[in-house]
């Protein structure tokens, strides 16, 4: 026989595992977990203030680089919302990519890599005469500083030239218990030499 502590009280029983003096518990309503979703205005909130302070620190740090000539930061906002699809691909990607047929058919599967496609192509049409470089970051929300660090490591502010446009889009996606998978396109484009 093996015995199991239950708060204090021994069962004479031969155990089946842990499960079982879960098992044997009452559910109290009131100790029940609640898994609430964040709401779209908080995530639309929270997506600015990531994308201002991202915005903020790369253009702090590219004044501050070289003393006698400032970097100046420029933003080519008009691909954002594009990326913000890109990104909604990958959400999704995360999950249902990892092991085919599970969450979604065959053929969405392919309907959203042709999207990623087009979008691609959509862009590369845009950017004619000019490279481009980015990447994709996802981590889940821990604060805004981890964001930043990650942002940081990434060392895209340290491209030195005058005629880069910089590229970014967040994109957060909620899960049960207020958690937050945050999703960051920073990207650079330039003349082709």
């Amino acid at each position: 026989f093996f015995f199991q502590a239950e708060d204090g009280i021994r069962d004479a029983q031969e155990s089946r595992g842990l499960g079982d003096v879960y098992k044997r518990q009452p559910l109290d309503p009131r100790t029940t977990l609640i898994y609430d979703k964040c709401g779209d205005a908080f995530l639309t909130r929270m997506e600015k203030k990531i994308e201002t302070m991202i915005k903020e620190k790369i253009e702090d740090l590219r004044m501050n680089m070289v003393e006698s000539n400032p970097f100046r930061t420029s933003w080519l906002n008009t691909l954002s919302e594009r990326m913000k699809a890109y990104l909604r691909l990958f959400e999704g990607f995360k999950y249902s990519g990892k092991k085919p047929g599970i969450g979604k058919s065959t053929q969405n599967l392919h309907e959203e890599i042709d999207q990623l496609i087009r979008i691609k192509n959509d862009i590369i049409d845009e950017m004619e005469g000019k490279e481009f470089y980015a990447i994709p970051l996802n981590l889940s929300f821990v604060d805004l500083e981890r964001i930043w660090q990650e942002v940081k490591n990434t060392d895209i502010h340290n491209i030195l030239d005058e005629e880069i446009q910089y590229i970014l889009a967040v994109s957060i996606f909620d899960y049960p218990n207020y958690i937050l998978s945050v999703w960051i396109f920073l990207g650079v484009t330039f003349p082709k030499k």
